[in-house]
């Protein structure tokens, strides 16, 4: 009896991760693929900082992709084991789940002790990626773009404040209808990213915002996307860590299942 339970709750979690391990391995192909597409807009002096966020972003929709395919294949090989009841599978996919167990550990241990160096490091890789920012609508490229749509999106400008754009380290290329050369067009609060070339530099609520002229302003975001950026994460932090939890239980859990398997099965290969 004790066997026969194990088994059904053995070959149940491994299907549930077998789904999982397809659903993961589909989006890291869209993401690679859609990542091809935008991969421009985040390229940096990678030369200049600890990381270039275009080979960043391509290399995580690798391990997305890899990821996938082990969990598939870690999942296959439990079912597997729970159906044939073979000790040696059984033994081989609870030894795994055993390691993966201890290196997810020790990942968890890593980031809580490198955060602090994990953010500065993010931090700088955005300033390098800033840098040469063109305010010009017409002249804009695809890291420009991309940099719009982070201010819309996150409601901020630039990476510490608005006042990075009048950094000569960032040199900022400034429109000609721009005048004040302060805070780009896309900090605008009336701005829309998605159709900035048409942008009416005579409309009243623009030259208040591009008059800027403390941190208080009622047409522009002030506050920079590198706080923004954090906060945000902090805000999905705790769904992680629930996540993070369930998954460490389940892992648990299927180590468990698949000893009481090996003590009951009398089959070894």
């Amino acid at each position: 009896m004790e066997g026969g339970c194990s088994k059904v709750f053995l070959i149940i979690i491994n299907v549930i991760f077998m789904i999982f391990g397809l659903a993961i391995l589909i989006a890291g192909i869209v993401f690679k693929v859609g990542f091809d597409e935008i991969k421009d807009a985040l390229v940096d002096n990678g030369d200049k900082v600890d990381f270039n966020l275009k080979y960043a972003g391509e290399t995580f929709g690798l391990i997305v992709i890899a990821f996938g395919c082990v969990i598939l294949l870690i999942a296959g090989l439990g079912c597997l084991g729970a159906c044939c009841q073979w000790r040696v599978l059984l033994g081989i996919y609870g030894v795994i789940v055993g390691v993966i167990l201890l290196a997810e550990i020790v990942a968890v241990a890593v980031v809580l002790a490198k955060g602090s160096e994990a953010k500065d490091v993010m931090e700088k890789g955005l300033r390098e990626a800033l840098k040469g920012y063109d305010d010009a609508v017409a002249k804009k490229n695809a890291k420009d773009k991309s940099f719009d749509a982070i201010f819309s999106t996150f409601q901020c400008c630039g990476v510490d404040n608005y006042t990075d754009f009048q950094d000569p380290a960032i040199n900022t290329q400034w429109d000609p209808r721009n005048t004040e050369k302060k805070i780009p067009v896309a900090c605008c609060k009336k701005t829309n990213y998605e159709d900035i070339g048409n942008t009416t530099f005579n409309d009243p609520d623009i030259k208040q915002c591009l008059g800027i002229s403390s941190m208080n302003n009622d047409y522009a975001y002030t506050t920079g996307c590198y706080t923004d950026l954090l906060d945000f994460i902090d805000h999905y932090k705790y769904v992680a860590i629930g996540v993070g939890v369930t998954i460490f239980l389940i892992e648990l859990l299927v180590i468990v299942l698949s000893i009481c398997m090996c003590r009951s099965s009398s089959k070894y290969v």
